[in-house]
């Protein structure tokens, strides 16, 4: 009778990778991704919110102030 059991050496490391090294992708390289990603929604939520707020107020296009009285007519 023969052993279907595998010598030890051929399979020498068991359980997940080291903590530092569980992607593929080198850590600074990942890091770098996840910051432009991060960045780019919290912009992307600022100009959505722009707009938004553009398209709800239509009234205001241009960005100077209405003026409601002269400024001969203002008080000291």
């Amino acid at each position: 009778m023969t052993s279907h059991a595998e010598p030890a050496d051929v399979h020498a490391h068991h359980g997940p990778p080291a903590a530092n090294r569980s992607s593929r992708l080198d850590p600074a390289t990942l890091g770098m991704f996840l910051f432009i990603a991060s960045e780019a929604m919290l912009f992307g939520a600022f100009f959505t919110a722009y707009f938004f707020v553009r398209v709800v107020n239509p009234r205001r296009r241009s960005g100077r102030r209405r003026r409601t009285s002269s400024p001969s007519s203002w008080r000291p």
